[in-house]
């Protein structure tokens, strides 16, 4: 299992927008029920997916000015872009299946 890094305001242009390798950033609260459930799992994706996508985590509650709406958010970042926006609570298959695909799509476009 790898440790998500956690990505404040200040640190979010450099850590997703302007990072070669796909991001996802997972936008949670402290007493989000579903945020609690999920973080193990982006943990263990994190790790699976080392080097071909990364994941942060975002604190909404302390970085608000990123004026993220709905807690529970994931985003996928491509190129500084957003490319896919996942909200509420979402199976670990489908999760490490987008994952793969976002993957694979940047590891065929390097090649």
């Amino acid at each position: 299992m790898s440790e998500m890094q956690h990505v404040t305001t200040q640190e979010f242009e450099s850590e997703v927008l302007r990072v070669a390798q796909p991001v996802l950033v997972d936008f949670y609260a402290t007493w989000c029920a579903p945020c609690q459930v999920l973080s193990p799992v982006l943990a263990k994706l994190a790790g699976e997916f080392a080097r071909r996508v990364k994941v942060v985590n975002v604190n909404v509650e302390e970085e608000y000015p990123l004026r993220v709406r709905e807690v529970r958010t994931l985003m996928l970042f491509k190129g500084g872009v957003i490319v896919d926006t996942i909200g509420g609570l979402t199976h670990r298959s489908a999760l490490k299946a987008k994952l793969g695909q976002i993957a694979l799509a940047t590891q065929t476009a390097e090649t």
